[in-house]
């Protein structure tokens, strides 16, 4: 699994800027930006690790002293990677409404704002990862159900209910005799449980809605990406094919003036003639057109990569087993092997 060096780099150097004033009293230890700056290199050498366990508690730690979107974006996904995925997107999402701090400088400030920009794309991959579990009653009403031992209100029974992936106890009470549900959520799916007075014990396995498989499986709502980026990219060549057709008029124009004036010298209008001043605006706007086609196609190329790459993830019935994440600090490549 690869780790992202330059947004460790970003968290330690906006946590020491902001600190650094501070840090100069002769005692640091009080100063929480500079307890928060430890903490947060702690949970980074912990993360690269794989001590996710760990690094959160550090960068919990952290935030308890300085609210920063880069410290609580990291948490987030320390909370993914422990498979605590609920928790993981409310972090996220959490994270996104955190302000930025105006007294740091503009680098800073800007690290915290992208920060924020990961949040909110991370989420989104995530949350169509996260299974569901729907809760129905067949016959006799119960009189409590508990999902691993929450109480549930009645007006969640019939409803899908984000779970994290693996086992969960579903508990219906009707009087002084209850049933009781072991059910397995995998990623991307709902899992359906009815609930029966009469049910024999162990419960019966809860059935699931019906997935199709694929030979390729990726998130839903991917496919739009992927096309997306797959027309950003065919822009992206149109653009660079009207600039080599342009390029090619400039070359053509300027052998022309090259030989109406010779090699390496400029002619004044009147030495170029009605042919050459119609030869050098030809030069003039083929120019233009060169530099705007493949300014252009640089821009649309930039697009179709960062919507087409987040698209492609590939999956199993257990999570990704390779996902990609980009952003505009960051390429991050997830692997389980």
């Amino acid at each position: 699994m690869l780790r992202k060096l330059v947004g460790s780099a970003v968290l330690v150097t906006c946590l020491a800027a902001g600190g650094s004033a501070l840090a100069q009293q002769s005692d640091a230890a009080a100063d929480p930006r500079a307890q928060a700056r430890a903490l947060g290199e702690e949970g980074l050498i912990r993360f690269r690790e794989g001590d996710f366990k760990g690094a959160l508690a550090r960068f919990d730690d952290a935030e308890a002293l300085v609210r920063m979107p880069t410290l609580s974006v990291r948490a987030a996904r320390c909370l993914e990677r422990l498979g605590r995925w609920v928790e993981a997107a409310d972090r996220f999402q959490a994270t996104t409404l955190l302000s930025v701090d105006d007294s740091l400088p503009e680098e800073f400030r800007e690290a915290q704002r992208v920060a924020k920009q990961e949040a909110e794309a991370e989420r989104r991959l995530l949350l169509v990862r996260i299974p569901t579990v729907l809760i129905r009653s067949a016959g006799v009403r119960p009189d409590l159900v508990t999902l691993d031992g929450t109480t549930l209100p009645a007006a969640d029974w019939d409803k899908a209910l984000p779970v994290d992936p693996g086992d969960h106890e579903i508990v219906a009470r009707y009087g002084e005799r209850s049933e009781r549900r072991i059910v397995t959520a995998r990623p991307r799916e709902q899992t359906v449980v009815e609930l029966r007075l009469d049910a024999p014990r162990p419960g019966p396995v809860a059935t699931r809605s019906p997935v199709t498989p694929s030979p390729a499986p990726q998130t839903r709502g991917n496919d739009e990406l992927v096309i997306a980026g797959a027309t950003l990219l065919s822009a992206a060549g149109v653009a660079s094919a009207i600039g080599i057709g342009a390029w090619v008029v400039v070359m053509n124009a300027q052998s022309d003036l090259d030989r109406l004036c010779g090699s390496g010298r400029e002619c004044t209008a009147s030495e170029l003639g009605p042919t050459g001043r119609r030869t050098l605006a030809t030069h003039d706007d083929a120019t233009t057109a060169t530099v705007a086609s493949f300014v252009t196609a640089g821009v649309f190329l930039t697009a179709g990569v960062s919507v087409l790459v987040p698209g492609l993830v590939v999956q199993s019935d257990e999570g990704p087993l390779v996902s990609v994440h980009v952003a505009p600090t960051m390429l991050e490549v997830h692997g389980v092997f």
